[in-house]
């Protein structure tokens, strides 16, 4: 050594420090610079690739932490069509997803706030040095650099949890459960176990979440039962991991050649998606049920758009599970409960809370409690209050039939109706809907005779002309509106489900409630080839098979603009008034 050299200011932990920056990394060993991208293959061959400098897109780190994580999992969950690129870093395992647009880019934003525990994302990009400054050294002794690398467990993204007895690791509960019988094997020998790069993705256990757990609402079913998913990440993941295994392997299904089973697990094609679905009723090849276990949705579909499911689909896991509401009656779906839970549902967060004493054994599902995690809002009480009829007072001004949205007779040829009064038969005249409205119907008159057996507390009412009211018609409590007053007590109502036109006694009126807003369904129809004058023979034949609540066969229905109704053609007609 050199008798003039000054040691004074020298640090042996400052070459490490130095050293560890060129390197880019940290003292936790996290990477402080950007990688450079690999090219693949493909790329080198292809000289138009994918250039991230060249292109400034905007774009979302996103950090491959689980094996679940793929580029098949980002274009489902974002959409092909707002996506420009995708570049997977494979020292870093960070794939970064390059959108189209700032437009595409704030809503995938949005997209990943309404699901926080989906992916682990970085907010930017650390800054790149393009040129190191030399350090000016007064000595070439050679300093003493860091130590030599070794493999670390966190660079090896290994996890610090093991057994005490046989050092096998594992992530969590969960996962030790997915290794059970070897973890038994290794712990029984005390031997350590082999070491494994890879390992094969393990599914979450199905099932309800913990009480005061954080759910979603994939789909309804009844305005007192819904079905919900947990916002875990991993049950997140697992779950787009099905539904894109049931996507990709349900493309080369085969189409089913005859009405299936009951029970029956088929694959349910539309024009969006690919799911699984359970068949609940196929009695007709038009007009079979199931319910997309997937979501939890009840469609009814044709044969045509059902096909076959492999054993190895129907066996993957099934996540989403119906729950019941506690406190919130059955009634019938009216349009502001409809459209209040389909702005809730897969957007909104919810804290569950339920009981295990509290479970419903006739129908298999457990009672809960749903709590809006936000800002603690109670979605059983808000759906509650907007099911509950509350007797409108006397002088508020009622509602007219505009107050309810229409729905009109499909038109065409060979289409199955529901008579729903045959009052003016003798005239040309029936009142019909369809099959499944026709059910609908009988729905919403359950919740009519409680409003109007419990519920509505005046005695007798009326009101003017045009005005919605709820009126008994043979015992029954029905929509109606007010068509004729007249001094005798008796008014004409107009019943909206039915078409006909009857006198009521005012002590049998009562208000009409505005959370009852089911649409008119029931439209007028005009027979053709039907004559003037009939007999008395003839009008009972006709009754006989236009019975109140008979399913007919129409021949073809034709819309007739100017008169406002409908014209039906029954080719039976000549042989029944023969």
């Amino acid at each position: 050594m050199a008798s003039g050299d000054d040691w004074s200011k020298w640090n042996a932990m400052a070459a490490e420090f130095y050293n560890k920056v060129v390197k880019g990394v940290n003292a936790d060993g996290q990477q402080l610079i950007d990688e450079a991208h690999v090219p693949s293959l493909s790329e080198k061959n292809d000289p138009k690739a994918f250039n991230s400098e060249k292109y400034p897109y905007p774009y979302l780190a996103i950090l491959k932490d689980s094996a679940l994580v793929n580029e098949r999992i980002i274009l489902l969950f974002f959409g092909e069509n707002l996506i420009y690129n995708v570049d997977y870093r494979k020292k870093s395992r960070v794939y970064n997803v390059y959108f189209k647009n700032i437009g595409c880019f704030e809503y995938a934003r949005s997209k990943l706030d309404s699901f926080p525990k989906l992916f682990n994302t970085f907010d930017g990009r650390m800054f790149q040095q393009k040129t190191i400054p030399s350090v000016a050294l007064t000595s070439t002794r050679a300093l003493p650099g860091p130590a030599s690398s070794m493999p670390s467990l966190l660079e090896r993204r290994f996890t610090k949890t093991v057994c005490k007895i046989c050092a096998m690791p594992y992530c969590h509960a969960e996962c030790l459960k997915a290794v059970k019988e070897q973890h038994n094997e290794f712990c029984a020998a005390k031997s350590c176990p082999p070491s494994r790069e890879k390992a094969l993705p393990v599914y979450p256990n199905t099932g309800l979440p913990p009480s005061k757990e954080t759910v979603r609402i994939t789909a309804f079913e009844q305005t007192n039962v819904v079905y919900v998913i947990s916002t875990e990440r991993s049950v997140n993941i697992a779950h787009f991991s099905i539904l894109q295994e049931v996507m990709s392997k349900g493309r080369n299904a085969a189409k089913l050649e005859k009405v299936p089973a009951c029970g029956q697990i088929v694959i349910h094609k539309t024009e969006t998606q690919t799911v699984r679905a359970m068949v609940v009723n196929a009695e007709h090849p038009n007009e079979i049920f199931v319910v997309c276990i997937d979501f939890g949705n009840i469609e009814m579909v044709e044969l045509g758009n059902l096909y076959e499911c492999c054993d190895y689909l129907a066996g993957l896991k099934v996540y989403p599970v119906a729950v019941q509401l506690r406190g919130v009656p059955r009634r019938f779906m009216n349009p502001n409960v409809q459209d209040l839970l389909y702005e809730l549902s897969m957007d909104m967060i919810f804290k569950i809370k339920y009981s295990k004493r509290e479970f419903n054994f006739n129908k298999g599902l457990q009672i809960v409690q749903l709590i809006e995690n936000e800002f603690h809002r109670n979605l059983n009480r808000f759906i509650k209050t907007m099911l509950t009829p509350v007797e409108p007072s006397v002088p508020v001004k009622g509602n007219k039939e505009d107050y309810f949205p229409h729905i009109y007779l499909p038109t065409g040829r060979k289409l199955q109706l529901v008579v729903m009064d045959n009052s003016f038969l003798k005239y040309g005249l029936i009142y019909c809907t369809t099959v499944d409205l026709a059910y609908e119907v009988t729905k919403m008159q359950r919740d009519l005779q409680d409003y109007g057996d419990n519920i509505a507390k005046c005695d007798s009412f009326a009101t003017s002309q045009g005005e919605l009211c709820v009126a008994k018609y043979q015992g029954k409590w029905c929509r109606g509106v007010f068509q004729e007053l007249v001094g005798d007590g008796y008014p004409s109502i107009l019943f909206l489900d039915y078409g006909n036109i009857v006198p009521v006694h005012i002590q049998d009126i009562r208000p009409y409630p505005p959370e009852f807003r089911f649409p008119v369904v029931t439209s007028e129809l005009e027979l053709i080839g039907l004559p003037t004058n009939l007999s008395d023979k003839q009008l009972i034949r006709l009754e006989e098979y236009f019975g109140v609540g008979t399913f007919v066969e129409c021949d073809e229905v034709i819309l007739n603009n100017d008169a406002n109704n409908y014209s039906v053609r029954f080719d039976i007609l000549k042989s029944i008034l023969a």
